[in-house]
């Protein structure tokens, strides 16, 4: 079990451990202090659960997550890729499950224990559905019109502003 969880408890798992709802799927955010522990330890001995409905368990569920970290998406089966990756702090990881509780916004009780059955964290917390706020206002761009200019003589048609004289036929463009 990863020592992070060793000690934690209560409220300060709650403020630790951020969870959210993104669609079909579940985003665990883990904290910053999981320091010199490799990817797959973390992961190896976890369960977490919602509501008593196991939403995490590698032995259980081995092939339905995908891990985040550093902004990094790695789908399952390219975890392998950053399995002995040695967590530093600061580092940013996310688990990524199937909603197999169907979960929706609501207040849940989340545990988070070992195979051994040792319940290392145990909280309430209100899970509601992840959205991105937009930051920046999309600036409109002003609508280009198209300057059609016609020969007077043949009927070709310039977009060229600046052209004056048609090249099929050589008379003026209006």
């Amino acid at each position: 079990m990863p020592k992070v969880f060793e000690n934690i408890k209560g409220k300060f798992a709650k403020r630790l451990v951020k969870i959210s709802l993104s669609g079909d799927f579940i985003n665990i955010k883990f904290p910053s202090l999981t320091q010199k522990r490799k990817i797959k330890e973390i992961f190896e001995d976890l369960i977490i659960s919602i509501e008593d409905v196991s939403i995490f368990d590698v032995s259980t569920y081995p092939n339905d997550f995908d891990i985040k970290l550093n902004d990094i998406f790695y789908p399952n089966q390219h975890i392998s890729e950053i399995d002995e990756k040695t967590l530093k702090i600061g580092d940013k990881l996310e688990l990524i499950v199937p909603n197999r509780a169907n979960l929706i916004d609501g207040n849940y009780e989340v545990k988070i224990q070992t195979h051994t059955g040792r319940i290392k964290a145990k909280f309430n917390e209100y899970i509601s559905a992840f959205s991105k706020k937009r930051t920046t206002k999309i600036k409109s761009q002003p609508v280009k019109r198209e300057v059609l200019r016609e020969c007077s003589y043949c009927g070709k048609i310039s977009t060229d502003p600046y052209q004056r004289i048609c090249e099929d036929c050589g008379s003026d463009l209006k």
